[in-house]
């Protein structure tokens, strides 16, 4: 709920779900907008991680490396190695 700030007529701006709570205004407000950008941050991180590993993974079958599949074996075991890009 950081993200989402309505604003009142008298010109302020309130967290939607908290109408106690002023947008730019408070500490808690700074305190849940970074909080919010970490929890974001977790699922990006491995969204990009993931997207990588499917860009290397074609390279690191030719050259054999078997430790990079036991490793990610989790992503690429239930997959053709064509189809690998429906992972995301």
């Amino acid at each position: 709920a950081p993200f989402q700030c309505s604003q009142h007529p008298n010109g302020k701006w309130t967290i939607l779900q908290y109408e106690s709570q002023l947008c730019w205004e408070s500490g808690d407000h700074l305190i849940m907008l970074l909080l919010g950008v970490v929890a974001l941050s977790i699922p990006v991180g491995f969204l990009s991680m993931v997207y990588r590993l499917l860009a290397v993974f074609p390279k690191r079958m030719i050259q054999g490396d078997v430790r990079f599949l036991n490793t990610f074996s989790f992503l690429f075991v239930r997959v053709k190695p064509e189809t690998r890009w429906f992972i995301l």
